[in-house]
């Protein structure tokens, strides 16, 4: 049946009345941007009124608080009643801001102002609480703060309840005297905070927390390690608990990291990467420390960064090389294999095994750099040399060119390790053509040069124990440096022009020697030969790289 046009028309003057009454009662017009389904928002001025009662319920609450102490002071209720009573007090009121959204910032900050002083008082006052059960109370306040501000996304209340847990647990420990449960404490504190930040996106307290856990793993290494023993306010220490947090803040660090990284597939931040290399080196390098006291496990500490290092570097070139906007994920874990595998190796083994270790690590990536990521892995190639030279090599070239005769003749096995990998690498980084890109380029002029050096260093060390030399030891060096010049110039000429450069710097170090040893120290003779030798030098190097010019130019198309 269809309605008559009286009745619609009716209807429609009713729904008009309707409408009428409802924005009459509205307090104002609503904005134009605002959505029809989004509710009107009271005026700003109601809105700051509104503040009103809820600072007024966060006063209460402390008054509150101060009443329990008045009775526990006055003798009405016992330190442990009272203690108890003011501790469930406070919980209350956090378990309060776990609950409403909307007054959660206010009974946050009241159930902190009361249960965080409390558990120190408790401590030091009124020693009720022994040093396990007030850091497990600091530990239980902390926790329910963190997921209140987690519930609730209130920002504000995560940053302070992160500043009272790092201040409660600083004023703790030389009460408690046990500075490995407050360092494990912390530790906890940064990875909540961590985990926090990735599901919050609430980067801000992590800061504080993370370096909170770093100083304290520091503290930590620093009072088990002392000379002499522990402290006595540090005496209940245990060293194998702080062996097991030092460890841990590595481990929870880098857990939270690839995570974030490897599993959702997130690029790096400016924190992951100060975190991540603060926490190796703080955890793994305090672990040391503590290992080294006497508490022993310096093997399982190396095996452990030697493991780190194999999957970070599977995870770089396995889950980043190559993947597209996560350029920073691949530097970050390349970056981290190469700092364990060095920590790894400087910790577990003697020198000449450790120079073949990163020798041929040095020669792995040497050999990866017509690949992928050519720069980085020329960059991690040199950084290994760079520490296989350190063993040894760089003492023998040292002893050699600058010492004395008898360091002069040293040349240990160590050496000898290095020198063969700087070889080996300046052969695969030239490899039958001159390398491309600033990066390979410098790789190779880095192990020639090492390699150069070395080889001068063996001979004098050779030829000096053979027949030891009384006053021609300068003229030898001088002979040796000038020899690399002409031979460096030689090669120079074919397709390693790039050893022009070392050429050059090779004259630059005789040039150097003359002036600071061979004319203040030397014989009328041993000057004599050695302005002849470096002369010579002069003469022919010049003269072999013009003739490379020439033949360059005379190949290039006209």
């Amino acid at each position: 049946m269809t309605e008559g046009p009286g009745r619609i028309e009716r209807r429609l003057d009713a729904l008009e009345k309707r409408i009428r009454r409802i924005e009459e009662r509205l307090p104002g017009d609503l904005p134009a941007s605002a959505s029809e389904d989004e509710p009107p928002r009271p005026p700003p001025s109601a809105a700051r009124g509104s503040l009103l009662p809820l600072f007024g319920r966060t006063v209460l609450a402390l008054g509150g608080g101060f009443l329990i102490r008045a009775f526990t002071e006055s003798g009405a209720l016992s330190p442990r009643l009272g203690v108890v009573l003011g501790l469930t007090y406070g919980a209350v009121w956090l378990g309060l801001a776990f609950r409403a959204a909307r007054t959660a910032p206010f009974d946050g900050a009241a159930g902190i102002g009361i249960a965080f002083p409390l558990v120190w008082e408790a401590t030091a006052r009124l020693t009720v609480l022994g040093p396990r059960g007030a850091l497990a109370a600091a530990g239980a306040v902390s926790a329910l703060a963190l997921a209140a501000a987690a519930r609730q996304k209130v920002p504000a209340l995560a940053w302070l309840s992160t500043a009272a847990s790092l201040l409660l647990v600083a004023a703790l420990t030389p009460v408690t005297g046990r500075i490995d449960l407050a360092a494990a404490l912390l530790v906890g504190l940064a990875a909540a905070t961590g985990a926090l930040a990735y599901g919050r996106r609430w980067p801000g307290p992590r800061w504080i927390a993370a370096a909170g856990a770093d100083l304290a793993v520091l503290a930590l290494a620093a009072v088990v390690s002392r000379d002499g023993g522990l402290p006595d306010a540090y005496r209940r220490t245990s060293a194998a608990t702080a062996l097991a947090v030092a460890l841990l803040l590595p481990l929870s660090t880098i857990a939270l990291v690839g995570i974030r990284t490897v599993s959702r597939r997130r690029p790096a931040t400016v924190f992951e990467f100060f975190q991540a290399g603060a926490a190796l080196a703080c955890g793994f390098g305090g672990a040391l420390a503590i290992a080294r006291s006497g508490v022993g496990g310096e093997g399982a500490i190396a095996a452990a960064a030697l493991a780190s290092s194999a999957a970070f570097y599977a995870v770089a070139f396995r889950f980043f090389s190559g993947a597209r906007g996560l350029d920073a994920n691949f530097h970050l874990s390349a970056s981290l294999g190469l700092l364990t595998a060095i920590f790894g190796g400087a910790v577990a083994l003697p020198a000449f095994p450790r120079a073949l270790l990163w020798g041929a690590a040095a020669c792995a990536f040497a050999a990866s750099t017509g690949r992928r990521r050519r720069e980085t892995v020329a960059a991690h190639s040199a950084s290994f040399l760079f520490a296989a030279g350190c063993c040894g090599l760089a003492g023998a070239i040292a002893g050699g060119f600058l010492g004395a005769p008898a360091a002069a003749r040293e040349f240990p096995t160590a050496a000898g390790a290095g020198l063969a990998a700087a070889a080996a690498v300046a052969v695969l980084a030239f490899r039958g053509s001159p390398p491309r890109g600033p990066f390979r380029r410098a790789l190779l002029l880095f192990s020639a040069s090492a390699a150069a050096a070395g080889i001068g260093a063996g001979a004098v060390a050779s030829i000096v124990r053979i027949a030891p030399p009384s006053r021609a030891l300068p003229t030898l060096r001088m002979a040796i440096l000038s020899a690399t010049v002409v031979v460096l110039a030689a090669l120079a000429r074919g397709r390693a022009r790039d050893f022009r450069y070392l050429a050059y710097a090779a004259l630059a170090l005789g040039a150097l020697k003359l002036l600071l040893d061979d004319l203040p120290h030397g014989t009328p003779a041993g000057r004599f030969a050695a302005f002849a030798l470096y002369g010579l030098a002069l003469l022919g190097a010049p003269s072999l790289l013009r003739s490379a010019d020439r033949s360059k130019k005379s190949l290039q198309p006209e």
